[in-house]
């Protein structure tokens, strides 16, 4: 069983216009069809008809009455026309069974195509809820003595009885809320009885109305809680039954008619009478229009000794669009400003964190859901939107986006490009200070060939299968060795630049992208592959990003963005590359890089003026964005591949920066946002879902911002370094002078285990032997990495070179020992 769905099986009984009652029981799986003879009420034999035909008539006159037996209990005409005329009339009873739950009770869905209910017509669940006496949610106990009952609850909860005090005259507890507003299904709580036998009143029973065309309403749909009664001494009276559920969808919502679910009264003539019933809950959703008077709604309470609470109420109102784009960043402190976008599944050092999306239109707002990772999603808010921002400009963001894998643009210091990607390094921001420029990620090789055409012996790299594929890829200097004639795809990604610094610095070109097919010969094929280059410092520049190459064929690296304030050397004006770096606000020219043709484009310009903007880096999908006086450099776009076996983004050009955040997302027409500062602790993963909610107060779907089965993340929010491991490079031979074909490389890991991400070391040092160490990174990657490229001293011997990373505090180190052969 689904809130939007049931299967129904029904009891109906038929009334003629003489007043005679014609029941027939329809089962889920038989229907029986009657038919009234017009002029004296004689029913004419039943007849056997499929379960899909609609048991109801096109035309009701009459009075009807369904009555389900079981808690799921559907009438399906949605291939029918129903008009309930002037003198017609629908009554919905409800199924209950007594198990301390309202989960197993219910009223009647009726799907229809078109439904036409006229004036004086209705459709009614009136007193169908609860009895008194009902042990199930909702129902108010009964009183002891002289004492009057309480009110029955529902949407709203229900009001105290009075009494005349003392030892034995209790007043039985009221009714609480039960149901959901956005599906009301359940229904309405009992009125409590009174000391002295008055009976509690009703509650309203459930009606669900489906229609794939429009539902007029110039009558009456109503599920109103029932008065509670006095007592035959007149001393006291039983509590209101609440109001039941009401829930209508439609393509169109029209007519003049009213809706009513409302908390019942009691007997006021009595000496001490009961609390009035809490309102029920009524949703009218239409998907294209609606007309329809949300003034001729009531959820209001019954009115006694205390007042029951009022109900609640959805609509009348359209269901909006479900968010199309959902984005999450790291808040900055300043509210409707944000620092890192974050994708799916990536790491940070935050604790509060902006959720945001695109809006359908004005008026509407944001709702989300957050869980820990191993949580069910309950489409359940934890967090709202506070007010309306009809607007694309809802957030200040610290430089331009870049689509595809480029480090998105801003922060003190920018954000590094994706490693294995040869994404550009953004341009770093001010921050109170010159923040550094991020480092370009380093680039890739793939290879990949038929498994069945392959010879006997293949080897180099790390290898894998999809499909019909084997595939070899490559992160650090390698062979790919064949001991046959085998015709392979492949791919070469170039480092990605290094991103400007400075008061608002260009971001770094993208590695240049090559890929194609070639026959290749019994022989060893070296590999190289591009390191991503270093961003600027302040106290040494920035640097391009290093060539890959395969086959002869070389992918050139990303080009430097350029730097407002150079430091180290210089470097004001942006690099060419594989993709060029974008432009700064002090640069001169302003203009970004060129491109290599082939691989990549150019970076975009950046803006002399207020507000002082960098240009993107270019992309091999596309030139970075120029920056203008509103808009920020985007890095350009990478291109999407799938020989790795999944489709991946392939450099992409890091984003501009500026001298402060006030730029917007450029999400849509609309947008909105969540802050949520709160909740989170280092250590735990968690996953998010949003809705957008109308002015109305109707929802759209929950859409999800990840793959979000029960065990999926998110986002996961890591602690302080604890510990330093290294992953690979250590304890290598290699000629004299030569670069060691596998880079040393560590990870920076919290007290749990995950990866600390944009975390600064101290920093790299040659400890003997004399080598050299270059595209050196400092700060680790988007997953705690860091990295360096080691020439050995010229001095041969077994374990004579080593190197060291470091970090003051914490204090933590690590080093790697590589023998230099003659």
């Amino acid at each position: 069983m689904t809130q939007d769905d049931r299967n129904w099986a029904v009891r109906a009984k038929y009334v003629s216009a003489l007043g005679t009652i014609y029941s027939v029981s329809l089962s889920f799986f038989v229907v029986l069809s009657m038919m009234f003879a017009t002029l004296v009420g004689q029913l004419q034999k039943p007849i056997l008809i499929e379960a899909a035909t609609c048991s109801l008539p096109a035309s009701i006159s009459t009075t009807i009455e369904l009555t389900p037996e079981s808690a799921d209990n559907i009438i399906d005409c949605s291939g029918q026309d129903i008009t309930i005329t002037g003198t017609g009339k629908l009554v919905m009873k409800s199924y209950s069974t007594a198990d301390s739950s309202s989960a197993n009770d219910g009223g009647v869905l009726l799907k229809v195509a078109n439904l036409t209910i006229q004036a004086g017509g209705e459709i009614s669940a009136d007193g169908q809820g609860y009895v008194a006496g009902a042990v199930d949610g909702g129902s108010a106990t009964a009183s002891t003595g002289i004492a009057a009952g309480s009110g029955g609850g529902h949407g709203g909860a229900g009001g105290s009885g009075n009494t005349i005090g003392g030892t034995g005259n209790e007043v039985g507890a009221t009714g609480g809320l039960i149901g959901n507003k956005d599906y009301p299904i359940t229904i309405g709580g009992a009125g409590g009885t009174s000391g002295g036998a008055g009976v509690g009143g009703a509650g309203g029973g459930a009606i669900k109305i489906e229609s794939s065309g429009t539902v007029t309403i110039d009558g009456k749909i109503t599920a109103d809680g029932q008065a509670g009664v006095k007592s035959a001494d007149n001393q006291t009276a039983g509590g209101g039954g609440a109001g039941g559920s009401i829930w209508v969808q439609a393509q169109v919502l029209a007519g003049s008619g009213t809706v009513s679910a409302k908390g019942g009264g009691t007997d006021d003539s009595a000496t001490y009478y009961g609390g009035g019933g809490g309102g029920g809950r009524v949703a009218l959703i239409c998907t294209t229009s609606t007309t329809f008077p949300a003034g001729n709604v009531s959820v209001t309470f019954g009115i006694g000794s205390q007042n029951g609470q009022v109900g609640s109420l959805v609509g009348p109102g359209c269901k909006p669009a479900e968010p199309a784009i959902l984005k999450l960043y790291e808040k900055n402190a300043t509210a409707g400003y944000v620092d890192r976008e974050l994708s799916v599944s990536d790491l940070t050092t935050k604790t509060a964190f902006t959720f945001a999306s695109d809006l359908a239109g004005a008026n509407l707002k944001l709702e989300v859901e957050v869980r820990e990772k191993n949580v069910s999603f309950q489409n359940t808010i934890t967090n709202s939107q506070v007010s309306v921002l009809s607007n694309k400009t809802c957030l200040n963001v610290p430089g331009g986006i870049s689509p595809g894998s480029g480090a998105v643009g801003g922060g003190s210091p920018g954000r590094s490009g994706k490693n294995g990607t040869g994404g550009g390094g953004a341009g770093g921001q001010n921050g109170g200070s010159k923040a550094v420029g991020g480092d370009g990620g380093s680039g890739v090789v793939i290879v990949r060939y038929v498994t069945t055409d392959a010879p006997a012996t293949v080897t180099g790299g790390t290898v894998t299968t999809s499909g019909i594929y084997t595939i070899h890829t490559f992160t650090n200097r390698g062979t790919f060795a064949t001991s046959g004639n085998v015709t392979v795809e492949y791919l070469i990604v170039g480092g990605g630049g290094g991103g400007g610094a400075g008061w608002q610095g260009g971001g770094g070109g993208a590695g240049g992208v090559l890929s194609g097919s070639v026959a290749l010969s019994a022989q060893s094929y070296p590999i190289i592959v591009g390191a991503g280059g270093q961003g600027d410092r302040n106290t040494s520049a920035n640097s391009n990003g290093g060539n890959s190459s395969f086959n002869e064929l070389v992918a050139i690296g990303g080009g430097r963005g350029a730097s407002e304030n150079p430091g180290g050397g210089g470097a004001h004006v942006a690099s060419v590359g594989g993709s060029g770096g974008g432009g700064s606000h002090g640069s001169t020219p302003l203009t970004g890089a060129a491109g290599t043709a082939g691989q990549g484009n150019s970076g975009g310009s950046g803006y002399t003026g207020n507000p002082y903007v960098g240009g993107g880096g270019g992309g091999a999908g596309g030139a970075g964005q120029n920056s203008t006086s509103t808009v920020v450099g985007i890095g350009g776009v990478g291109v999407a591949s799938s020989i790795s076996g999944s489709t991946k983004y392939y450099g992409a050009g890091g984003g501009g920066s500026r001298r402060n955040s006030a730029m917007a997302p450029l999400i849509s027409t609309y947008c909105g946002y969540v802050e949520v500062a709160t909740g989170f602790s280092a250590g735990k993963e968690y996953k998010w879902q949003a809705r957008v909610i109308s002015s109305a107060g109707i929802p759209s779907g929950w859409v999800q911002f990840g793959d979000n089965s029960i065990s999926s993340t998110d986002f996961t929010v890591v602690g302080v370094p604890a510990t330093m491991e290294i992953t690979e490079g250590n304890n290598q031979s290699v000629q004299v002078g030569e670069v060691v074909p596998i880079r040393p490389k560590v990870r920076i890991l919290d007290a749990t285990g995950f990866g600390v991400p944009f975390y600064t070391l101290t920093g790299w040092s040659v400890l003997s032997g004399g080598g050299l160490l270059t595209h050196t990174m400092v700060k680790t990657d988007e997953l705690g990495y860091v990295t360096t490229e080691w020439t050995v001293g010229t001095v041969s011997g077994v374990g004579n070179n080593s190197i060291r990373i470091a970090n003051t505090t914490p204090a933590l180190s690590a080093t790697f020992v590589a023998s230099a052969l003659p």
